[in-house]
């Protein structure tokens, strides 16, 4: 394997083992992505631009910040399309330890 994706391989998982493996909205244990919770300019491109690398990284750095999170493929879609029930709750979360 790739020394940079094993890299992020571990960055993905040091990233869940922090905010946990499931959907922080309602609770649902698969289809788990991470979600910038106050988007930023730079995250409204990263999947477009960055390689899983640097995504990771990405990722790391929102988490430093307090501003990722875990969310279902659902509940991340339901925010994203503005529904104001998924957003609210969303935006109120304790800001976890850097690693």
């Amino acid at each position: 394997m790739h020394r940079m994706t094993e890299f992020a391989i571990r960055k993905r998982t040091a990233i869940f083992e922090v905010l946990g493996y499931k959907c922080a909205a309602c609770g649902v244990v698969k289809d788990l992505e991470f979600d910038v919770i106050v988007p930023t300019k730079q995250a409204k491109s990263h999947h477009q631009k960055f390689s899983f690398a640097q995504r990771m990284i990405f990722y790391c750095r929102q988490l430093s910040a307090g501003n990722l999170q875990v969310l279902c493929a659902k509940c991340n879609s339901r925010k994203h399309r503005g529904c104001q029930r998924y957003i609210e709750p969303l935006l109120v979360r304790s800001t976890p330890q850097p690693f």
